[in-house]
C-alpha cells in the first residue's frame, strides 16, 4: 500500500488517478501497471490495449494472477521465496 501512496511523491494526485482509471479499464491494476501508465503519460505515448485472447482459451488467465508479495518480502530480507 505504501508503494501506491508513494507514487504521489513523483506525480500529482490527478496523474495517479488517471493512471489508476486507465489501468482499471484495461484490467491491469497493479503497481507496475500504474507506473507504466504514468510513464507513458509523461512521454506522451498512447497506452497499449490488452491483447484479445478470447480465441485462445489456454491464454485466458495469462497475466491475471496477482503477485505474491510475500515472495518479494522474503527476497528483501535475504531469504528464499
Amino acid at each position: 500500500m505504501q508503494a501506491y501512496l508513494g507514487l504521489q511523491r513523483e506525480y500529482s494526485v490527478a496523474q495517479v488517478e488517471q493512471a489508476i482509471t486507465t489501468a482499471l479499464a484495461q484490467g491491469g491494476v497493479h503497481l507496475e501497471g500504474i507506473r507504466l501508465r504514468l510513464w507513458q503519460s509523461e512521454l506522451g505515448e498512447t497506452p497499449t490495449t490488452p491483447l484479445d485472447v478470447s480465441g485462445w482459451p489456454a491464454l485466458a488467465g495469462l497475466g491475471q494472477a496477482p503477485a505474491n508479495l510475500q515472495q518479494y518480502d522474503a527476497l528483501l530480507e535475504g531469504g528464499r521465496p
